[in-house]
């Protein structure tokens, strides 16, 4: 209802305004006829998954064919402790936090570090410099490349720093299963000379800098590079088995494949929602969101909502993977089906995000992505109605419990449900759990209603017995209610 009150008196206020007092009423019809809610609309722009998992192929195929022999037989390698793999690949879940799955690695005095190469180091075929290979090309120019990993890692990042390139050089970082990221030119995507790579599956990822003919002395002089931090994910955040630390199943057992529920009321929801990746400080975290449509006919804005507990500032290095989904009957165990990546996930990512709105209370952040999200994807629809009171009203969810494939919950709202201090109902959701649960990396999850409309998102679970995810009699699952912070987020989505 705050919503309403709130648009009536900005509409009374132009109108006497421009109109003059005899305005008022016509002002309040139209405030009144704006819309409580959208429905949810195909992705417009964006690649699609097979189109860029085939490019991402393609440029494998030639940084493979120009990379230095010997490279991927001497990786630099980041050193990570049992304590520290235990820490990412067992995790201990908070409440109210967002899931913690990999690390910031120091890799000490293996650190690359490149500034300026003198020509006669160039033109050795084969020449070692920085912990890489420096060689020339057919065609005159240079390629030089480095292989970095972290032992025991699911995936790796390269921390890039003082990055400078000459005009006529590019930076590129990829792997040996597809994937494939630049070309990095100048002082890198945000101008800094600093960034994160995007993530690449397994070990280790190539990181190679290419110089096209000619080339002068002043081009290799100008060169400037160094890394010397690597994120390490967790084996268990892309479904491998960690060997090291004994690490197999993933989720409790009451949690549902989306696939295996096949629930029509969430088959737009599986096409917008996205499970996230991003580097703060010393750790990696996991969380979900999803896509949000707007009421504007001519554009199509990529708002992503997600908590406040998750993420509340901007942040470039955000990977959100869509269509992040495993076939039904897949498991979380290493003995399942469901024990590698799904074919072709990280076709399906974006990356970087900023932050349009957010706050504690509600729990709630919207985010405007960097990029669009890959062809076929959805908007979801919302509501700015109510239903944190409306006992008994059916919600459902899509969301990556612990960094799993999508995972599908119903829920049922409940208003006798205990609350939490600091998280009132009316500003958040209580319901019990119908099917399926949510865990640790859920948390910001969209939930909808039946009409697949948002009306919130996962804050987290209230109760007392919240070690056993399955246990919905005394434990309920909390969302931050969409109503109650409707009013920030209507100048974006209902502009």
């Amino acid at each position: 209802m705050q919503r309403w009150i709130m648009s009536d008196r900005w509409s009374v206020l132009v109108a006497l305004a421009v109109f003059g007092a005899g305005a008022t009423v016509l002002a309040a019809d139209r405030a009144a006829a704006r819309p409580a809610g959208v429905l949810p609309e195909v992705a417009t722009q964006g690649v699609a998954p097979a189109a860029e998992k085939a490019f991402q192929a393609a440029l494998v195929e030639w940084l493979d064919t120009e990379r230095p022999a010997d490279v991927l037989g001497r990786p630099i390698q980041a050193r990570i402790s049992q304590e520290e793999l235990l820490a990412i690949e067992q995790p201990e879940p908070v409440n109210g936090a967002p899931l913690k799955v990999g690390t910031v690695v120091s890799l000490g005095a293996d650190r690359i570090d490149i500034s300026g190469v003198a020509p006669l180091e160039a033109a050795a075929a084969g020449r070692a410099i920085a912990g890489g290979t420096f060689s020339p090309t057919a065609d005159g120019g240079f390629v030089w490349a480095a292989s970095v990993g972290s032992e025991y890692a699911g995936g790796v990042r390269l921390h890039i720093e003082n990055l400078s390139l000459p005009a006529n050089a590019e930076l590129y970082f990829y792997n040996g299963s597809g994937e494939a990221y630049g070309p990095y030119t100048g002082a890198g995507p945000e101008g800094t000379g600093e960034f994160w790579t995007p993530s690449v599956l397994g070990r280790q990822g190539v990181l190679q800098m290419r110089f096209q003919a000619p080339v002068t002395d002043e081009d290799l002089a100008d060169v400037s590079l160094t890394v010397n931090e690597v994120g390490h994910i967790s084996r268990s955040f892309f479904g491998f088995g960690n060997e090291q630390v004994g690490t197999c199943g993933i989720n409790a057992d009451c949690v549902v494949n989306t696939n295996c529920a096949n629930d029509p009321i969430v088959a737009n929801a599986e096409l917008a929602v996205a499970k996230m990746l991003w580097i703060s400080g010393a750790f990696i975290y996991t969380c979900t969101g999803g896509l949000l449509a707007d009421t504007v006919p001519s554009s199509q804005i990529p708002y992503f909502l997600t908590a406040n507990h998750c993420l509340s500032k901007s942040n470039s290095n955000l990977e959100a993977f869509f269509q992040y989904q495993a076939a039904c009957g897949s498991t979380a165990n290493c003995t399942g089906t469901w024990d590698d990546p799904p074919p072709g996930s990280y076709a399906g990512k974006t990356v970087g995000a900023t932050v349009k709105a957010s706050n504690r209370k509600g729990d709630f952040t919207l985010l405007q992505l960097n990029q669009n999200p890959p062809a076929g994807s959805y908007f979801l629809g919302w509501t700015s109605t109510a239903v944190a009171n409306s006992n008994g009203t059916l919600l459902y969810r899509v969301s990556h419990p612990s960094g799993a494939p999508q995972s599908y919950s119903r829920h049922s709202v409940s208003t006798s449900a205990p609350t939490c201090t600091g998280w009132p109902r009316g500003e958040r959701i209580y319901s019990r759990d119908q099917e399926g649960a949510t865990e640790g990396g859920s948390s910001g999850s969209p939930v909808i209603n039946a009409a697949g409309q948002v009306v919130g998102q996962l804050s987290g679970a209230c109760g007392t017995n919240l070690n056993d995810v399955c246990d919905s009699v005394r434990n309920a699952t909390v969302d931050g209610a969409f109503a109650y912070y409707w009013s920030k987020v209507q100048p974006y989505l209902s502009p």
